[in-house]
């Protein structure tokens, strides 16, 4: 007889890492869409000391992030807003090619005009298709990458749904759906951006937060194609 019933075991395993996926990438495309304030470092804080971290503890990435939190103790919240705002709009926004990274956009790495308007259109209408659209507040590209992790967050929020629901076929398409925007609109040019991005980095907070950005999407593609 064909085993149509999953196990409480395995669903339980199965929503956890949906949920698990959701949160990560929520942070991750948090730390790229928002400039660093006091709420982003109270934040971090947090993250990286709590006991039920999305992400392992004793990676190397996490210990980079962990210690420059550990070691900014002395320094007052405005100075470390400073100091990571300044980072921050470096390495992620763009301003001068002679001093920072080309920004995170899919269009810039991933189309022969290094702009990427069909890039855009094409997964503008593939938010559309999922029932998103952008707030009106958001003045990010579609293609930007802090909106993409987004995008990945919001699907394996609703995997996790679906999987509570027993709705395992819908969770299936779901799964295909991210590994599909995984290998076509992120893996073919995030690795070029990070390791430029590593060359201009200079607190240990954001060389950890590269890696740890890194990591998780090969995590992520490995874990889906299990």
């Amino acid at each position: 007889m064909p085993n149509s019933i999953v196990a409480d075991q395995e669903l339980h395993s199965s929503l956890f890492d949906w949920q698990t996926i959701s949160n990560a990438f929520a942070f991750l495309a948090s730390i790229l869409n928002n400039q660093p304030d006091q709420e982003m470092i109270k934040r971090l804080r947090t993250v990286f000391n709590e006991e039920e971290s999305p992400f392992q503890r004793q990676g190397g990435s996490y210990q980079l992030i962990a210690g420059y939190l550990n070691d900014s103790d002395q320094k007052s919240i405005a100075e470390l807003v400073q100091e990571l705002s300044v980072e921050w709009t470096r390495l992620f926004r763009g301003i001068s090619p002679v001093y920072c990274p080309q920004p995170p956009y899919a269009g810039v790495y991933n189309s022969v005009d290094g702009v990427g308007v069909d890039a855009i259109m094409a997964i503008t209408q593939l938010y559309s298709s999922h029932g998103l659209g952008i707030r009106q507040d958001n003045h990010n590209r579609m293609d930007y990458l802090g909106t993409l992790l987004d995008f990945i967050s919001i699907l394996a929020k609703r995997a996790a749904q679906e999987t509570e629901l027993g709705n395992f076929t819908v969770e299936e398409a779901i799964k295909t759906d991210i590994l599909d925007f995984l290998q076509k609109y992120i893996l073919p040019w995030v690795d070029k951006f990070i390791d430029n991005a590593q060359e201009y980095a200079q607190t240990d907070l954001f060389r950890g937060y590269l890696i740890l950005l890194s990591e998780s999407l090969k995590e992520l593609k490995i874990l889906i194609e299990d």
